[in-house]
């Protein structure tokens, strides 16, 4: 169940309206919005389990290169980022921690650069789930000071935008995997993750990942009924998700 347990490892997150379109030639938009695109579209194929790790590793460096040309370099940085991030969980998807951990690490120090430059929501998440991966790789968790860091950013993520229901499940699933053997606690995690579910702004890998979390606790605290219809939905938003 690989796929399963490769949604724990906490993600990217891309705006619904790019995931359905399949990246232009560069020079067709600015640099930018054409790297974002790009991105968008290896990102999905990581979450959905479509495609090649190779295809969606090139997807990604074409998306540095057209990231490049980015005059801002918050906005860069940012988007440096995010390619790093997503170049690092392509790695352990071929079952290759100690590769895929320089990738997280610079991830993180991407989104740091960009936040010297300005403070955004988005630099602060990039970084808590850069961290959160880079203590999954090391299997670290009970005795991390890097923990307490990954914790403050999703928590600065959130308190910098509130709509940012990307942060909000970042933050989520730090303490989920800190605190998972808790059941009062999984209950209302639950109920959270419910609620965010619900919610009618939030974009397509975001709705996949709550539900892939929700599939996870349900699994500690419910039923397999239950456990199952969350892993249905999950399947029934990106359908190219398949059960390993």
């Amino acid at each position: 169940m690989m796929r399963i347990g490769l949604f724990i490892l906490a993600a990217a997150t891309v705006f619904s309206p790019l995931c359905a379109q399949t990246a232009p030639e560069e020079d067709v938009l600015p640099q930018g919005e054409t790297g974002l695109l790009i991105l968008a579209q290896a990102e999905q194929r990581y979450w959905s389990g479509e495609g090649t790790e190779i295809g969606s590793w090139g997807l990604a460096d074409r998306a540095h290169r057209a990231f490049s040309y980015i005059a801002d370099p918050a906005e860069r940085y940012l988007y440096f980022a995010r390619v790093s991030l997503i170049k690092g969980r392509l790695m352990l998807e071929m079952r290759s921690r100690v590769k895929a951990r320089p990738f997280f690490q610079e991830a993180m120090d991407m989104a740091e650069t960009s936040l010297s430059y300005a403070e955004s929501s988005e630099a602060y998440r990039i970084r808590a789930e850069a961290g959160y991966e880079w203590l999954y790789s090391k299997r670290l968790w009970r005795s991390s000071k890097l923990y307490d860091n990954i914790s403050e950013w999703s928590r600065q993520a959130v308190n910098m935008d509130s709509q940012n229901a990307a942060a909000e499940f970042a933050a989520a699933l730090i303490v989920y995997r800190k605190s998972r053997r808790d059941k009062e606690f999984l209950n209302s995690l639950y109920a959270s993750l419910e609620k965010l579910y619900s919610r009618s702004d939030i974009d397509v890998i975001t709705s996949f990942r709550i539900c892939m979390l929700l599939a996870e606790v349900s699994k500690k605290i419910r039923t397999k009924t239950d456990e199952a219809e969350w892993l249905k939905k999950a399947a029934e938003i990106l359908p190219g998700y398949e059960e390993d």
